[in-house]
């Protein structure tokens, strides 16, 4: 079986707009995590099988006794070998079988903040009493900024450069936008094409193909830091690979 000084995070059938969320918050621990997004249960047995994974994380309950049906066995939350992590709308107490509130079960609801995110999975991996106890410094370094939800829409950085006013006024097409609301849409769908076919390869391990596609995108938004952030990964992999 496989094993890292880095604690083993899987990220388990869950969406591409809340994977981004979770994604992005884990590049920030890369220190301390290594994370990998299966979205297959078939799959995730056999990476269960061959590394020591230390975290589970699906998306609602009833994917949580799924997954825990296919790699923990009878009793997986009970004497399984592994931590899971289930987001959730609302902590479903009356989901649960029995009633039974799991030891190895933590539950995440959305939205969630990154900063109060990373400081919890630390939490939660490293079995600490009290997660108000993390330093200011370390708090520093998890603070990300910028505040998602799951269902939002995927939006650019802040730009403090005020754009140049027009030299005419555009003519407006037939459907009410101008050619240059035209383009911007057609360029805004394309990003999130490439988005989208990035995490694609991603959870095949193509990490040519979500290089390819990302750095695309990156074309379009270049100064889009979470972009970024995925593209540097994708990079350090390739390299440890090569």
């Amino acid at each position: 079986m496989k094993t890292s000084l880095r604690k083993q995070i899987l990220l388990l059938g869950i969406e591409n707009r809340l994977l981004w969320q979770l994604t992005r918050i884990l590049s920030f621990l890369e220190d301390q995590v290594e994370f990998h997004c299966i979205e297959n249960f078939s799959e995730a047995k056999k990476l269960c099988a061959k590394t020591a994974i230390d975290l589970i994380i699906v998306d609602e309950w009833e994917a949580a006794l799924r997954a825990g049906s296919l790699l923990g066995g009878k009793n997986p939350f009970e004497k399984g070998p592994f931590k899971w992590m289930v987001m959730v709308d609302t902590i479903p107490l009356e989901c649960m079988p029995n009633g039974t509130v799991y030891d190895s079960v933590v539950f995440l609801e959305k939205p969630f903040n990154p900063k109060e995110t990373a400081s919890f999975l630390l939490w939660v991996l490293n079995d600490k009493p009290d997660i108000e106890k993390q330093s200011s410094a370390e708090a520093e370094k998890t603070d990300y900024g910028l505040s998602l939800t799951p269902d939002e829409r995927y939006e650019s950085p802040k730009q403090t450069v005020e754009p140049a006013p027009p030299s005419h006024i555009p003519e407006p097409s037939s459907t009410g936008q101008t050619e240059e609301e035209t383009d911007d849409a057609a360029e805004e769908n394309n990003f999130h094409i490439l988005l989208d076919m990035g995490f694609a390869c991603s959870r095949l391990k193509d990490w040519d193909g979500a290089k390819k596609h990302w750095t695309e995108a990156l074309e379009i938004r270049p100064h889009d830091q979470r972009l970024q952030i995925n593209l540097k990964r994708v990079n350090r992999i390739l390299q440890r690979t090569a």
